[in-house]
């Protein structure tokens, strides 16, 4: 639609030239619109976004801490053992 009134408009026919800029204006009316939902959208939903992110980072941690539980604790050589991954073992006397 847009290809066609601008290949079938002359400058100087004015009516062609005010019909292109009453479509122009539309479509810039319809961004500005589109533009000021997208941002009412988000100053709406910032507390959420906020909560989203505490989550994440308190997930992150958690996930930090379940991998220091899986460290291995003893002695090399002694009759202690650790886990690792979850998996218990015991060492020997060489």
């Amino acid at each position: 639609m847009r290809l066609r009134i601008m290949t079938s408009c002359n400058l100087e026919n004015s009516i062609c030239n005010t019909t292109h800029l009453k479509y122009l204006m539309q479509r810039v009316s319809e961004t500005m619109v589109l533009t000021l939902f997208i941002l009412l959208y988000f100053l709406l939903t910032q507390s959420s976004w906020t909560q989203l992110k505490v989550r994440v980072q308190v997930w992150t941690q958690l996930k930090g801490q379940e991998n220091e539980d899986r460290s291995v604790s003893g002695t090399v050589g002694g009759a202690s053992g650790g886990t690792i991954g979850g998996v218990s073992g015991s060492g020997t006397d060489w």
